[in-house]
């Protein structure tokens, strides 16, 4: 359940890939983690970081935390391909929505160019729209 990490990186590799729940280890051997952490099954970990002097704070464990906190690799991937796909969707839509305002104003000068040739007798058009309100 609980495996202590006092010998090398491997050791911390190799109880990461066999599933232990809760790894305790000091700072310094999770390099390896940071550059392997996509091999690494997918699953949750608990990581008890025991390091008594002020490199905790440090850049290392930034990192750490970072690698910890991410979303794993295929997450992430399909995350990416979600919003793609969601972007490429609203794109297309805008493009329609452009391109039926583009129409609709073309309408709207050969009516107003109809009108004012005599072409259109809105005459008859507000007789209709007389009637229906």
């Amino acid at each position: 359940m609980v495996q202590k990490i006092d010998e090398n990186s491997q050791q911390l590799a190799l109880a990461l890939k066999t599933g232990v729940p809760i790894v305790i280890a000091i700072l310094q051997k999770f390099p390896f983690v940071t550059g392997h952490i996509g091999e690494l099954p997918d699953r949750r970990y608990a990581v008890i970081v025991d390091e008594a002097h002020s490199s905790q704070s440090g850049q290392e464990a930034v990192k750490m935390k970072a690698v910890l906190a991410a979303p794993r690799i295929k997450e992430q991937t399909e995350i990416a391909t979600r919003i793609n796909d969601e972007n490429n969707a609203a794109l297309k839509e805008a493009a329609i929505l452009s391109s039926s305002i583009a129409l609709l104003r073309e309408y709207r000068s050969a009516l107003i160019s109809a009108a004012v040739t005599g072409q259109l007798d809105i005459r008859q058009h507000q007789k209709q729209l007389e009637a229906l309100a």
